[in-house]
Order: structure tokens, then sequence, then C-alpha cells
């Protein structure tokens, strides 16, 4: 499990390299790379050419990962990042003149 979810944005996931402890709902991976596309699912204009990660550890209870937090912590982080060449901004969609006054007049209350 814990490989499907950081094998997304680290490269070459190696299960030697991580340290899995079930009963404590930890897992802790060190000196590892990540993958370019990373951070593609943000949208930045940005993309990552290189990028290490000196330790991560993730903190969750595996009984209850749908209704408690898990904690993600990344130490020593090294990003080389560069322009991405395809990058699509949102425009916002301008409000129309009835959708104005409805706002204005809901204001006022």
């Amino acid at each position: 499990m814990v490989e499907a979810v950081l094998g997304t944005y680290v490269k070459e996931f190696d299960k030697s390299n991580i340290d899995l402890s079930l009963w404590r709902g930890e897992a802790k991976l060190a000196n590892v790379e990540l993958r370019p596309d990373a951070l593609d699912f943000l949208n930045l204009p940005l993309s990552i050419r290189l990028g290490f990660v000196g330790k991560i550890v993730v903190e969750a209870d595996w009984a209850r990962l749908s209704s408690k937090p898990t904690r993600v912590e990344l130490e020593d982080l090294r990003l080389v990042c560069g322009p991405r060449s395809k990058f699509k901004v949102k425009k916002k969609k301008k409000k129309s003149t009835k959708q104005n006054v409805t706002i204005a007049l809901m204001s006022s209350y």
C-alpha cells in the first residue's frame, strides 16, 4: 500500500529503503529521488528537473484512514525547478449583470 501511494512521487521505489511499522502507523524512507512529474497534479507553472528528499515520514492510523488525518513530513527537501513548457491558466468567468445585481442586493442586508 505504501509503495502504491509513495511510488507516485518517488523515483525507483526500493522496498529495502523503507522502515515500516504497522503497529505504530509509521513509515519512513530515506534518501529518495522525486519523480519529475510528482507535482504535476498542482498545475503549477513549474516542473521538477531534479528533486531529492533526505527523509520522508508518514504517520497514519491504518485502520481509520478515511476518518483520521495522515501526517507526511519531509526533511531536507531539495528541488531544482524550471518553467513548464505547456501551462494552462484557468480564466475566471465574468459574472453576468444579473449575478452582480443579486450579489449587491444580498450584501445590502
